[in-house]
């Protein structure tokens, strides 16, 4: 694309696999999940008046204004979006990168992903200003800085990956892996929500590539790649107004009578996959309730499953060996009318999630693999009281994020079992861990995060003395 063909558009693109508004019947609103940061994200790139380029999520949703925003849904031919999304994304870089389950490497999926790729970047191309900044998110889009590069070499190029990056080792076995990292240098800055996800990255550039940079910079020919570090958060503000919301304490309260009144509620977010750890979970429970560590005539385990979107990435195999388990656990523990487990799978506005949060005495966060898990940041935030406890894998970047939290190995199912009974017990006492928790999520809120990350992509970087490798030509052409 030439500059001539550059017509005047956005300051700000951001461009993602999903989008952070959906199509309800024909009223859209902005697209609230468990965890997620669509809304929040959304919001914050509408305050700057930017456009958004997303996968059309089937809802009908058209091109056109939001709040502020320009949305620009892409319509992808449904057999190209399967094997792209379904195939080459979750069960080949996904899986790779949690390294909690098989992965598969197929040629039909390699060439859909290079397809979607090339299509985000050939609208973000149309769509930004004359020296705009782009944002690029996650795994699902790791071809387009390069390709945005090539069409547009006037913009300024942010990636931010929001899972891990793997480790060198795993990440070579990628039959696409010398165009992953060619993708991903076309970038100016990219971020990670983990310190080791970064220095994979790092390592992958110099061994891969035989590019050579500093502790947090890739010197790719006469360019300096910046190597930014920055867990996301949450939009802190907005859960504790709801978690003080007279209606929503009213309805926690509500949700405590309809499980019974049990003495401690325990809560899970997130959906059965295997980077998840629910399964383990459920055995931990299990183990917990016969031992009598945890007492079932007044323990009380809900499961809320993450819906929509996402839902049908988990193997059925896999959601059907959670939904045996919670059914041999209510067989052998519950009463008639009170069961000790409640899984269930609803879409859940952000009201009602916070009175989930507000109801529960203890999260459960035990993921085996994850970037950043949002619900425990989300769970600290709306512990108006600074009562509740949240028992945490260290394997994820919450753990980082919240030390005072009962941070445990999600393997060891001794420790995990140890740490539920400290956190049953405990849960009613107001404490300094989590005040301190609920104070850092506040400080560090979304806006923060997303500011930092602006601000790192709008600062100038030096081309540095290293001298580049066999790649620098091809990803600074």
């Amino acid at each position: 694309m030439n500059r001539s063909d550059i017509t005047p558009g956005y300051e700000l693109v951001v461009a993602a696999d999903w989008l952070p508004v959906r199509n309800d019947g024909g009223q859209v609103t902005w697209r609230d999940r468990p965890g997620g940061i669509a809304r929040a994200l959304g919001q914050q790139v509408a305050a700057r008046r930017g456009a958004w380029v997303g996968r059309d999520g089937g809802d009908g949703l058209a091109e056109g204004p939001y709040e502020g925003l320009w949305l620009h849904p892409l319509r992808l031919d449904p057999d190209l979006a399967d094997d792209y999304y379904h195939g080459h994304c979750v069960q080949t870089v996904a899986a790779l990168a949690q390294g909690c389950g098989p992965v598969e490497f197929r040629a039909p999926w390699r060439e859909a992903y290079r397809q979607v790729n090339r299509q985000f970047a050939a609208t973000v191309a149309r769509l930004a200003a004359p020296g705009g900044t782009v944002w690029i998110h996650d795994h699902h889009l790791q071809l387009v800085p390069a390709a945005l590069r090539r069409a547009r070499p006037d913009l300024r190029i942010g990636f931010f990956l929001h899972g891990l990056f793997p480790p060198v080792e795993a990440f070579l076995r990628q039959p696409l892996r010398r165009e992953l990292l060619t993708g991903l240098l076309g970038a100016d800055v990219v971020g990670f929500q983990q310190a080791h996800s970064a220095r994979n990255f790092l390592d992958l550039a110099r061994d891969l590539g035989g590019l050579r940079g500093g502790d947090t910079t890739v010197q790719v020919g006469a360019r300096t790649v910046a190597v930014h570090t920055a867990p996301t958060s949450i939009d802190a503000g907005v859960i504790e107004g709801l978690a003080t919301d007279p209606d929503v304490r009213e309805r926690a309260a509500g949700i405590r009578a309809s499980l019974g009144d049990p003495d401690v509620v325990l809560l899970s977010v997130g959906r059965p996959d295997p980077a998840e750890g629910v399964e383990g979970l459920l055995d931990a429970y299990d183990g917990l309730l016969a031992s009598g560590r945890l007492d079932p005539a007044r323990t009380v385990l809900v499961h809320l499953s993450t819906c929509g979107d996402e839902a049908d990435t988990v193997q059925p195999e896999r959601l059907a060996r959670v939904h045996r388990k919670v059914a041999q656990i209510n067989g052998e523990f519950a009463r008639v009318g009170r069961p000790v487990v409640h899984d269930l799978c609803h879409e859940l506005d952000r009201a009602e999630l916070v009175a989930f949060y507000v109801a529960a005495d203890v999260l459960l966060a035990l993921p085996l693999r994850q970037g950043m898990t949002l619900t425990a940041k989300e769970y600290v935030a709306a512990r108006a009281a600074d009562t509740g406890q949240v028992v945490l894998s260290e394997f994820t970047g919450a753990a980082i994020d919240l030390p005072e939290a009962l941070v445990v190995n999600p393997h060891d199912a001794d420790a995990v079992a140890d740490a539920v009974t400290v956190a049953a017990r405990t849960s009613n006492q107001p404490g300094a861990g989590m005040r301190t928790m609920r104070d850092r999520v506040r400080r560090a809120d979304l806006s923060t995060w997303a500011d930092g990350f602006l601000a790192a992509l709008a600062a100038p970087l030096a081309a540095g003395s290293a001298r580049p490798g066999p790649l620098a030509d091809e990803m600074s052409s």
